[in-house]
């Protein structure tokens, strides 16, 4: 182990010797008293890089001999508070502040309990402190009278004639009458001078024969030249004997921006007299740490040279996004700093799917989830419901929280993937890169949860949209650019490369996606999601990349191909046959007889009618008292429908007849109604039979039942969902337990529910398959939860 692995448990198991000490000896101490004891004491290593030890080595004997010769005194159980630019100290990075300066420096007291403190002990705390500061270039005032109230004072700061690189000092505070405790505050002052590109025309700073031992860092502070959006680092070992293992690490800092968003960080090996090339994007006119180190388990001395070159094409916006109903879209790119090659490129990888939460809920947590003083925390909990057409990959996330972590005024943000049988299937939280979800096809329901101890701030997260990230399937879909409008519009010469001179703008024209090349299944509202690069240079495509949005209009109104509507149709009769439809529409959802008895005597040949009738009587609840009634139904269903006909039309290898469509549409139907008839009819049938059944009247039924099941072989895959219970019924009459198994599997498999898989440990059972019985029965709980699992 190494780094926090091995410093934090340390340094803990060192604090906590300290505090055994302390209790045993009966002497006072604070959070604040034990820190100053441990920074005051701590030793400062020769050879160890100042960025990497802090205040220096945990000294515990010392810390505690500081306790005990200069306790008891007035500041043990107090903290004092530096604040200075909204930060606990002065900190000059960027060019632009590298400049003289005045900084208010503000020192608050206050107590480790404020309110159990006495309020005379408050009133008569003063103290005198002694400020002191090495450096020459820091000027502040040699004393300052402290009390039980905010005091500031000024800082001037000077960085004229500082060499480049890292400078750190400390305006420490010693209180006078006992300065040998240490410093009872500290004000960190750091001005980091970066080292500024002198080669105008290369943009390039080279840095040769630097010498590199095990675990030992080189650190540069570069000013990024104004225009520049990547870099590139060049590495090559000049030692012939040995190749290392090396470590680049780059960083930038933004306003109100996470740091790894602008952080570089790639481990390389690198061989004898090998070379490494890497590239990176930055920001133009901000300070670059450059990291470069060797490996800490990587032995031996190596010598390399490497260097970094900037480059730039800056773009007429930042900020991509593209609508297909607005046409051509038009993006000015200039190269900034030396004559580069543009060759754009828009590659769509992603489809965004926008999801709205169909149900919200917020609650109080439990006892232990109590902020110290006793606030509650409470919960918010959004649900999403999402279907996936086919099998695929997606990764959920929610823009309003998402990559934000200590910096968010929100707690908590997780999310739960579940199937319909609450199983679940993928979680993950803020940072949506790291968690994907590869599913098959069904419904599934995300649930979120988000906490925070005001409610009223949970309340304005109950409507945010949840959006899902979709992989597109092969390479993605690309875009067509073009150098002039002209060519876009007529779809003409699509973009060649083009050679830009420093300081000289280049058009670009994007042109819409084509409706024929959008992804099935994304629709209006949706966007496709990709990057957009400039640089024709592998290493400015990698580094200097865009997020490029694609937004879907409505799909096009597009004529469907059938006969021509006929014209002269009668709107008497139009009219009376939209009502007919309208009433036999309705009849299977109300599932009135009057109102069938009432049809039957208008329309009795229109089969249709009869067909809605049976799928009423097959949902009533009273089904298994109307058996009867649904075989009846179910017969006159099939005397209306012409068999062979129907065989005949799906036997044929291609029908040419001018009314094809109209005559394929009818066939689909009367087969549809044919299949529901023959299915539902085979099922009245199996459930009539009971254990009162006389055997010549079961032979008969099963005679019936064969002659369905050959019937329903011929129209359908017999594990189609509208015959498979049919199939299964026929199945266990037949005492077939191996076929119906397999059924109940491939049910499973396609779409898993607790009752086919009881079914499949009872045909089990019937089987004799006592190991399949176990097997299926311990996944059940699992499979199946209650309930869904809690955050």
């Amino acid at each position: 182990m190494n780094g926090t692995s091995m410093s934090s448990p340390n340094a803990c198991g060192g604090i906590a010797l300290l505090l055994s000490a302390l209790k045993a000896g009966n002497i006072p101490y604070s959070p604040y008293s034990i820190r100053r004891a441990v920074e005051n004491t701590a030793l400062k290593v020769e050879n160890i890089e100042a960025f990497a030890q802090g205040c220096g080595l945990l000294q515990v004997e010392k810390s505690y001999m500081l306790f005990t010769e200069k306790n008891p005194c007035q500041e043990w159980n107090m903290n004092f508070v530096v604040t200075c630019n909204g930060g606990r100290g002065i900190y000059l990075r960027e060019p632009h502040e590298i400049k003289p300066q005045e900084t208010v420096v503000n020192i608050e007291p206050v107590y480790c309990d404020v309110n159990t403190t006495e309020n005379k002990d408050k009133i008569a705390f003063s103290m005198r402190v002694n400020l002191i500061c090495s450096a020459t270039w820091v000027s502040c005032p040699a004393h300052l009278e402290l009390m039980n109230m905010q005091r500031v004072f000024t800082v001037k700061v000077d960085p004229a004639g500082l060499p480049t690189g890292p400078h750190y000092t400390e305006i420490q505070a010693f209180d006078i009458s006992c300065p040998t405790k240490g410093p009872i505050f500290r004000v960190p002052i750091t001005i980091l001078v970066p080292i500024r590109v002198q080669d105008a025309e290369q943009c390039e700073l080279r840095f040769c024969n630097q010498h590199f031992n095990a675990g030992q860092i080189r650190r540069h502070f570069i000013a990024v030249p104004e225009g520049a959006t990547w870099a590139v680092i060049h590495m090559k070992v000049l030692s012939k004997e040995h190749g290392s293992r090396f470590v680049i690490h780059t960083i930038q800092l933004s306003p109100q921006t996470a740091p790894k968003s602008n952080e570089f960080y790639k481990l390389v090996n690198l061989s004898d007299l090998g070379e490494t090339t890497q590239s990176f994007n930055v920001r133009g006119g901000g300070t670059l740490e450059v990291c470069i180190s060797k490996w800490w388990a990587s032995i031996g001395c190596v010598s390399i040279d490497y260097s970094v070159r900037f480059s730039g094409l800056r773009a007429s916006s930042q900020v991509f996004s593209m609508h297909a109903a607005e046409g051509i879209a038009r993006i000015d790119v200039k190269s900034t700093l030396n004559c580069e090659e543009i060759l754009p490129v828009v590659a769509l990888k992603h489809h965004v799917q926008v999801l709205r939460p169909t149900e919200s809920k917020i609650q109080a947590l439990g006892n232990r989830d109590l902020l110290p003083d006793g606030r509650q925390i409470y919960e918010l909990l959004l649900t999403y419901q999402l279907h996936m057409s086919k099998t695929g990959e997606f990764s959920p996330f929610c823009p309003w929280l998402s990559h934000l972590l200590y910096e968010s005024d929100y707690e908590a943000q997780l999310w739960m993937l579940f199937d319909t049988n609450k199983q679940l299937m993928a979680s993950g939280d803020a940072f949506p890169h790291q968690y994907s979800a590869k599913v098959e096809k069904g419904d599934y329901t995300l649930r979120m949860h988000v906490r925070h101890e005001k409610t009223e701030q949970l309340d304005r997260l109950k409507e945010k949209p949840m959006l899902i990230k979709h992989k597109l399937a092969n390479a993605g879909i690309t875009l067509d650019t073009f150098a002039t409008q002209g060519h876009a519009m007529t779809g003409g010469k699509k973009f060649v490369t083009h050679s830009s001179q420093a300081g000289e703008i280049c058009p670009i024209y994007i042109t819409p996606l084509p409706d024929e090349k959008i992804p099935k299944g994304v629709t209006a509202g949706n966007y496709l999601l990709g990057t957009l690069t400039f640089a024709k240079d592998d290493y400015g495509k990698k580094a200097n990349g865009f997020p490029f949005k694609y937004v879907i209009s409505e799909a096009p109104n597009r004529k469907k191909n059938g006969p021509p509507a006929n014209k002269e149709k009668n709107k008497a009769l139009e009219f009376d046959d939209a009502l007919r439809d309208l009433k036999v529409n309705w009849l299977s959802k109300l599932g009135s007889e009057s109102l069938y008895n009432e049809l039957r005597e208008k329309y009795d040949d229109h089969f249709p009618l009869h067909q809605a009738w049976l799928l009423a009587l097959d949902a009533d609840k009273e089904k298994p008292n109307r058996l009867q009634e649904i075989v009846a139904t179910a017969e006159l269903l099939l005397s209306k429908i012409d068999k062979q006909t129907v065989l005949s039309h799906y036997g044929m290898k291609a029908d040419v007849r001018p009314n094809a469509a109209a005559i394929k549409s009818d066939m689909e139907k009367q087969k549809i109604a044919l299949i529901e008839a023959l299915s539902r009819l085979g099922i009245a049938k199996a459930d009539l039979l009971t254990a009162e059944t006389s055997e010549e009247e079961r032979t008969t039924t099963l005679l019936q039942l064969d002659d369905i099941f050959r019937n329903l072989t011929k129209l359908t895959d017999l594990n189609d969902a509208k015959v498979v219970q049919f199939a299964m019924r026929h199945a266990t009459l037949c005492v077939q337990y191996g076929r119906l198994l397999k059924m109940l599997l491939k049910q499973l498999e396609d779409k898993p529910t607790e009752e086919n898989e009881r079914k499949a440990i009872e045909t089990c059972q019937k089987l004799g398959w006592d190991h399949c019985v176990q097997h299926l029965g311990n996944g059940l709980f699992t499979k199946y939860p209650p309930s869904y699992r809690l955050f």
